[in-house]
């Protein structure tokens, strides 16, 4: 910003409104407090730990649930595109008729003709 105000008289200005704006980025520290209570409660949110033991637990309940659901997601994402991967095609073999071969197969898998 020092070199925009030689250029555009009144650039300090601009400063103050950064600044600003950098303080905003403080109230997300607040949000793990509210986070916690919002992911832990029970039934309509009136009853959240309040104790630091009881909220670390709460933290520790809440992560190992988060990972029951996000471990296998990306277990069964990987197969699906492992799957995916080795699609086969519906390409016959002009020789022996055998369907089934890998989309990128340049041979029969029975008797080794080349697939056209």
């Amino acid at each position: 910003m020092p070199s925009m105000s030689l250029v555009v008289g009144g650039a300090q200005t601009l400063l103050v409104v950064r600044a600003l704006r950098l303080l905003r980025l403080f109230r997300i520290f607040k949000l793990g407090r509210w986070a916690i209570v919002t992911m832990t409660t029970v039934g309509y949110g009136d009853i959240a730990p309040r104790t630091v033991p009881g909220q670390v637990l709460a933290s520790i309940v809440m992560l190992m649930g988060y990972a029951i659901i996000a471990v296998p997601t990306g277990i069964v994402s990987v197969e699906l595109a492992q799957a995916k991967k080795y699609e086969t095609g519906v390409r016959a073999c002009r020789r022996c008729s055998v369907e089934g071969h890998d989309a990128d197969a340049v041979f029969c898998k029975k008797c080794g003709a080349r697939l056209g």
